[in-house]
């Protein structure tokens, strides 16, 4: 059996290389930088670390890379230059800004030489696939081939909008170039989709979806459940999707499906240990996670590693101690990297977490078929007289047979007051349910971006349709367009107001992405019907191009007269700004 155990902890960290153990952080004003066992001072700590063959490169947010071959500094790039993606060999990209035509271009530089690759610079954000050059515009969604001159060979028009929003702009965008397999150029895009496309003529040849958007049904896509994140495996020329759910295995030769199954189906014991899959690492066969616990108030605490090959959970344990305070940042909010016998996560306060393989080994017992074998030469078999009575030896008890014939004249009986019971069960799903609530103060989580909290109400419905109506009318009654705007990161937890606080109803999440879109996410738990709790989560993401669409949408599926509501307040405030300030002395920031 596998155990990790915690052997150090690294404050205020910054990056961490999992293949080396290598890792920064910053310590009194100062950035530290421990490689290949020596530790260096740094006016920064390095945002990232990467190995490239024998080299390790570490990138700072300022725009330097510096090139290391075991702790001996080789070369510095300081000139606004990026880490392109992991399989680009010794390959860096650089950026420029002309501040009077307010261009830009990106190139390919060579790391031994500092050579661009590209005879001049391209508007375009570049990726390097092998020996091939691929170019992004973000802005018009479109994506090239080019050539050394830089010029584009084809372009491909990534043509998918969401027909729920009005803005004809509303474009799907490129998430990530996954790689390169018998002429199939293979990318991924931020509304769940997955493109082959022919590297010669840049046609698509193959598409999968997610089922995000309503046209994906009706046009060329296969729909996937399991397409949520994409890992492309090189030696094995597949790709990997991975779902809160399951597995989906595509062959990136043939854009066939080898492979696809859900955790439940093949693990059931482990999918169970768990709620929600976030964050993804693919590491060769093993596939590493956060994830949160039943029923958890805090985000995700825990962490596990799944087998590919096995087909089973490999290890699921608690990241962050339970024995921590509610209300703390101490949650892993990172991915879980993998390195032999080490796994390395940070958690929201920049403190990184570095756990080693243990061994449990067990003192080894006999099959049970020998131990039987031995017990029975020391036993000596009873020997009856008469035998034992049968079960058709046996009477029937005189009340058995009274009540069997009582039974055709309380059925009628029996029948109303069951039905009575199921009315007094059901009867928040029949009628309207209470939407008084109140603030958990301890709960109130604000940084400079994010705003978090607990909301308990007095009571809720059993069924999944009603228990959404319930709190996106409590939400949206009860928030205001500048607090959302104030705060691009905004969560809401509802929980049954209760003794121990176990009983979730719920989670509302408005987040805004780099683009300035907005992601509306909410997750519903179900408690199956009130009897014995059946372990099942509703989850819904819906994306929108801005949050006045957001609000005036919302607003008119829930029958909220906006006028009457404080989301056009210019203040801020709101029901939920006006608990915290009398439970904190904080107003709407």
């Amino acid at each position: 059996m596998i155990a990790y155990k915690e052997i150090a902890q690294i404050k205020n960290a910054r990056g961490v290389n999992p293949i080396t153990g290598d890792y920064s952080y910053e310590e009194n004003g100062r950035g530290y930088l421990y490689i290949d066992g020596v530790l260096l001072e740094k006016e920064r700590p390095a945002s990232q670390l990467v190995s490239v063959g024998e080299y390790t490169y570490a990138w700072y947010s300022y725009g330097c890379i510096e090139v290391y071959s075991g702790h001996t500094l080789l070369k510095v790039f300081k000139q606004k230059v990026r880490l392109l993606n992991g399989e680009a060999g010794a390959y860096i990209g650089h950026h420029t800004w002309d501040p009077k035509t307010l261009e830009t271009g990106e190139n390919i530089l060579s790391v031994p030489d500092g050579q661009p690759l590209l005879a001049q610079n391209v508007p375009y954000r570049l990726y390097k696939m092998g020996e091939e050059i691929i170019g992004y515009r973000d802005f018009e969604s479109k994506l090239s081939r080019l050539n050394s001159s830089g010029e584009a060979l084809w372009t491909f028009d990534l043509p998918l909008r969401d027909s729920s929003s009005n803005d004809p702009d509303n474009l799907d965008h490129l998430e990530k170039v996954l790689g390169i397999a018998q002429g199939l150029l293979w990318i991924c895009t931020r509304w769940f989709r997955l493109i082959a496309l022919d590297l010669e003529t840049g046609k698509p040849i193959r598409q999968f979806s997610g089922r995000v958007c309503i046209e994906d049904y009706s046009s060329n896509y296969t729909i996937i459940d399991s397409l949520r994140w994409c890992f492309f495996r090189e030696a094995e020329k597949d790709i990997v999707l991975v779902s809160n759910w399951g597995i989906c295995i595509i062959n990136a030769a043939t854009a066939r499906i080898i492979k696809r199954y859900e955790f439940s189906e093949v693990d059931p014991y482990g999918r169970k240990a768990f709620d929600t899959l976030n964050a993804p690492q693919l590491y060769g066969e093993h596939l590493t996670f956060i994830a949160e616990r039943h029923y958890a108030l805090d985000g995700y605490r825990c962490a596990g590693i799944f087998d590919l090959k096995a087909r089973k959970f490999y290890w699921i344990g608690d990241i962050i101690s339970e024995e921590e305070p509610i209300g703390n940042h101490l949650i892993a909010e990172f991915p879980l990297q993998m390195a032999g016998d080490k796994l390395y996560i940070k958690d929201a306060e920049s403190t990184l977490h570095i756990y080693q393989k243990q061994w449990r080994l067990y003192a080894q017992v006999n099959p049970q078929s020998e131990v039987i074998s031995t017990a029975a030469q020391y036993i000596t078999p009873a020997v009856s007289a008469t035998p034992p009575p049968t079960e058709e030896d046996r009477p029937i008890p005189p009340f058995v047979i009274s009540l069997c014939q009582k039974i055709p004249r309380l059925l009628p009986y029996l029948i109303i007051l069951l039905l009575g019971m199921l009315i007094w069960h059901f009867r928040l799903d029949i009628f309207s349910p209470s939407h008084e609530h109140s603030t958990l103060a301890s709960s109130l989580i604000i940084t400079q971006d994010t705003k978090s909290q607990v909301v308990l109400l007095k009571e809720a419905p059993y069924f999944m349709r009603n228990r959404q109506r319930q709190i996106e009318e409590i939400f949206w009654s009860n928030i205001s367009v500048d607090t959302l705007r104030r705060y691009p990161h905004y969560k809401v937890y509802y929980f049954l107001q209760t003794e121990r606080l176990k009983d979730k109803v719920g989670e509302i999440g408005v987040i805004m992405r780099e683009d300035s879109t907005y992601i509306y996410h909410m997750q519903l738990q179900s408690p199956g019907v009130g009897f014995d709790r059946i372990d099942h989560i509703f989850s819904a993401v819906s994306h929108y191009y801005s949050l006045q669409e957001l609000y005036a949408s919302k607003c008119e599926e829930l029958g909220i007269k906006v006028d009457a509501k404080p989301c056009t307040s210019t203040s801020g405030s709101s029901t939920y700004d006006r608990e915290h300030t009398n439970a904190h002395g904080l107003g709407s920031r």
